[in-house]
């Protein structure tokens, strides 16, 4: 496997290891739209995230022992795109909110269980410490970038902060290009063929 590509894969998806609190930052304009509402319940927008990642982390391990951590990758990241990006447009409802803070955060429990396990299998000695090192940098560079702009976007409007996870969309195709051991096409070939199984 080019290691260039390892890395780039490996990488990009560090940079949503921290997503989950990023709704945080509006949370006084979601106070706003949902009077009635407890602030205490709405608070549990960026709590809920830790408990989705802790609940994933529990079994992901185990799941890594008999399913590709490609796929669980692959799954992670597309939880936090659809947890991250659905209340963008559906945004009426406080419970569907927290349930989409909940999907998120089982999205980031996979990156984050499966990352590490990553860097450990593809990279050794002085190539694992560096890496190590650039992934926690761009765990950090991603939660300050998506927090960024996410409080740009949301700035009239909180419901536009949530565009912010749009960004899911080029790390999954990163991870699916890039981190891989075969052909994309051999890829998809295995899975039709484990469907049609």
């Amino acid at each position: 496997m080019n290691k260039m590509k390892t890395r780039i894969g490996v990488v990009s998806m560090a940079t949503l290891a921290m997503s989950g609190g990023i709704a945080g930052s509006a949370i006084a304009a979601i106070a706003k739209s949902f009077p009635n509402t407890p602030i205490s319940t709405i608070q549990l927008l960026t709590t809920l995230p830790g408990l989705g990642s802790l609940l994933i982390t529990l079994i992901a391990g185990r799941m890594a022992m008999n399913i590709s951590k490609k796929k669980l990758v692959l799954l992670g990241v597309a939880l936090v795109t659809l947890g991250g990006v659905i209340p963008a447009f559906w945004n009426g409802s406080i419970i569907g909110l927290l349930a989409c803070s909940l999907v998120l955060g089982m999205g980031v429990g996979f990156i984050s269980t499966i990352n590490p396990m990553l860097l450990t299998e593809y990279f050794e000695g002085e190539d694992r410490s560096s890496m190590m090192g650039i992934n926690n940098g761009m765990t950090s560079l991603g939660t300050t970038i998506l927090t960024a702009a996410g409080g740009f976007l949301g700035a009239k409007n909180w419901h536009n902060l949530y565009w912010v996870y749009v960004f899911g969309l080029v790390v999954f195709l990163l991870v699916l290009f890039f981190y891989s051991k075969s052909s994309v096409i051999n890829d998809f070939r295995q899975f039709y063929f484990e469907i049609k199984a």
